[in-house]
């Protein structure tokens, strides 16, 4: 059942051909005898490493039994890389989450909240993002002369974080 291979003998691409239902068992020749089970290690169903146990022990080979058990043990590996890199994922998802929270409410702040009177027009308005964060913002401003000036953002297509330069205001001249 054993592999008797020397250390530079194509052993890596041996590894890689093997499959998820094989366990390759092999003596390398490396000055001494190493007995070693590898079995690849996947996530997803992808091939993410090789799970090797070896031994020194002249007398030990590895059984089938043994085969099995380290098969087990790559799916166990396997199963933790998994999970870990699902609990990261969902803590950057909570992150972003709470980025676009904030960022809505930022949004919503700096949109008027009383509507500016005015003797000859009625003004009404109403505000609302198509998703979190929009990319528009409107408002006015009460000029000197007492006339109002008009404003109107539209920010489309590019995401948040590329339109989001720090807020500032410019009074207007005139």
């Amino acid at each position: 059942m054993p592999h008797l291979l020397p250390v530079n003998s194509g052993f890596i691409e041996q590894l890689r051909g093997v499959t998820h239902e094989q366990t390759l068992s092999c003596t390398i020749l490396s000055g001494e005898v190493i007995h070693w089970a590898f079995t690849p290690v996947r996530s997803e169903q992808v091939i993410i490493g090789v799970l090797g146990i070896g031994t020194y022990d002249q007398q030990h080979t590895f059984t089938a039994v043994h085969l099995r058990i380290i098969a087990r043990m790559a799916e166990r590996v396997g199963s933790q890389i998994a999970a870990a890199q699902l609990a990261r994922s969902r803590e950057r998802e909570a992150v972003v989450a709470r980025e676009f929270q904030i960022a809505g409410e930022i949004q919503q702040a700096v949109q008027p909240q009383d509507v500016p009177t005015a003797s000859q027009i009625q003004i009404a308005s109403y505000w609302h993002p198509a998703r979190q964060v929009g990319g528009d913002a409107w408002g006015w401003v009460q000029r000197a002369n007492g006339r109002l000036a008009w404003f109107v953002l539209d920010v489309a297509g590019k995401g948040f974080r590329q339109h989001s330069p720090p807020p500032r205001c410019i009074p207007p001249s005139g």
